[in-house]
């Protein structure tokens, strides 16, 4: 019997060699998942010494999903304005419109013109900037009259003048408006022409330009920054719209004037949509012989009163409100208008009482007194 038991037990040796092969067999193992393991995480650069560095991510500078629109002129509506001056104050401009001063410099140039009576049935024009570095050598810059200071007022402009009727001194003091005087600045901000001085009277004379008006604005220290409530002065037709043509009627031809020296005309043109201002019975040009053309042609009827004792006859302007006409895109339409106290908006309404959709383009807003309404012809 124990010579069977020895036949057939694996001896010590035997034993020995069975745990080694099984040693080497686990170890073996082990080291195929060790290096399986370095190879994917080297795969995966945990052990790169000089892993790539991806440049920081700048929040400041990425474009949001749905970026605000920083170009649009808020008083044409159009995409010109320079980012730059997205949010920033208006500035307006007194300028001459005696027979003497024209052509006037920069004529095609502003956004805006705001034309009225001022004395004696003449009238000057408030030539209106959304950016002040657009702003090329214009003129003649002339005399302040307080109803061109409330209309500054009400758009949180900027107003520049040389000079100005008592009534307009006392309102820029009273009401702390800021506005730079050629009679104070004449050489630093505003110059005389020596060429049109050779033929015109002196106060004929003179200009200024939106590098030499920046440079005043920064040397006042004003503030820049637009009041909130008059960022956006007008509404306009959706951009992706086209052209909306008033109901009331054809709007092919336009007369109106302020008195028997001014008398006006618009001709429109159906290929570009604008229309071409005429004065006298002659195109309204600028230096240059360029004529004015614009988009839209608002005219608000308002009374207009000579002031009391004034020597100079001058003029005041009803800003309270009242009716008037909207021309555009070969039609018209009648609005009404709302202002109301010197540092309110101007407001333009539909019939409805709704704001009234401008097209895109740049205006005139003639402000003609209701004794001179019977004198609007449009067809």
């Amino acid at each position: 019997m124990e010579s069977e038991k020895s036949k057939t037990a694996p001896s010590a040796q035997q034993n020995q060699v069975a745990r080694r092969r099984r040693i080497i067999a686990l170890c073996i193992a082990l080291l195929l998942v060790a290096v399986t393991t370095v190879i994917v995480l080297a795969a995966k650069g945990v052990f790169d010494r000089n892993p790539p560095v991806l440049p920081p991510v700048d929040l400041l500078t990425q474009a949001p999903t749905d970026p605000p629109d920083t170009t649009l002129n808020p008083f044409t509506g159009l995409h010109t304005l320079d980012p730059a001056a997205y949010g920033k104050r208006p500035a307006s401009f007194m300028v001459n419109n005696a027979p003497a001063a024209r052509p006037q410099w920069g004529l095609c140039a502003p956004d805006i013109i705001t034309e009225t009576l001022v004395e004696g049935g003449i009238t000057r024009m408030l030539f209106m900037f959304a950016d002040v570095n657009t702003v090329p050598k214009i003129g003649p810059i002339r005399s302040a009259r307080h109803d061109f200071v409330e209309i500054a007022e009400g758009f949180d402009s900027f107003l520049f003048h040389w000079g100005g009727s008592p009534q307009a001194y006392s309102a820029i003091k009273a009401r702390n408006v800021n506005s730079l005087d050629g009679m104070v600045y004449a050489g630093k901000y505003f110059f005389r022409d020596a060429e049109r001085r050779k033929r015109v009277a002196l106060e004929h004379t003179a200009y200024t330009n939106g590098e030499a008006i920046a440079g005043g604005i920064a040397d006042q220290k004003w503030r820049t920054e637009l009041d909130t409530a008059k960022k956006e002065p007008f509404t306009f037709v959706e951009e992706s719209a086209s052209a909306r043509v008033p109901a009331g009627g054809t709007a092919n031809t336009l007369q109106f004037r302020y008195s028997g020296s001014y008398q006006y005309a618009f001709a429109y043109d159906a290929a570009t949509g604008l229309y071409a201002q005429s004065l006298n019975q002659k195109p309204f040009v600028q230096e240059g012989g360029e004529q004015r053309k614009v988009t839209n042609i608002v005219l608000i009827y308002t009374n207009v009163q000579a002031i009391p004792n004034d020597k100079k006859n001058r003029v005041n302007i009803d800003m309270k409100g009242g009716a008037g006409l909207y021309i555009t895109a070969g039609g018209w339409e009648a609005i009404r208008w709302v202002k109301g106290e010197p540092n309110d908006p101007l407001q333009l309404l539909d019939s409805a009482g709704e704001p009234l959709k401008l097209n895109r383009g740049k205006g005139y807003i003639g402000m003609v007194p209701l004794t001179e309404k019977s004198h609007t012809a449009v067809g």
